[in-house]
């Protein structure tokens, strides 16, 4: 699986303190962006050996649960993409294309 990962990690501020929450559901990637809106985290794309992932989890805190959302990445498969979050809008792309290695200029707003 080339070294991807499952594992989730809650970091409490008040505390200073980590505590493990429910794993991630889809295939151990690499290179998977990450980023959260609320209560509610992203998991999108990413590499596992040999392909690019199009895949969307979600994540409650609430309850802590993992879903896998009912789209994928409409671009090709790409790791190492950027997720930023602005006025509530996720945005996701650029990073480099699986197996050439080359950077991609793909860039899409997900909505909810």
């Amino acid at each position: 699986m080339n070294g991807g990962c499952k594992d989730f990690w809650a970091y409490d501020t008040v505390a200073n303190s980590w505590t493990r929450v429910d794993s991630l559901l889809g295939m151990p990637s690499d290179d998977a962006v990450g980023f959260s809106i609320g209560d509610t985290a992203f998991v999108v794309g990413g590499f596992t050996n040999p392909n690019s992932v199009t895949e969307v989890w979600n994540y409650s805190a609430a309850g802590n649960a993992w879903t896998k959302r009912q789209t994928t990445y409409p671009g090709i498969g790409i790791q190492q993409m950027i997720g930023p979050v602005a006025a509530g809008r996720i945005f996701v792309g650029l990073g480099t294309n699986n197996p050439t290695g080359a950077p991609t200029d793909d860039f899409w707003e997900y909505i909810k």
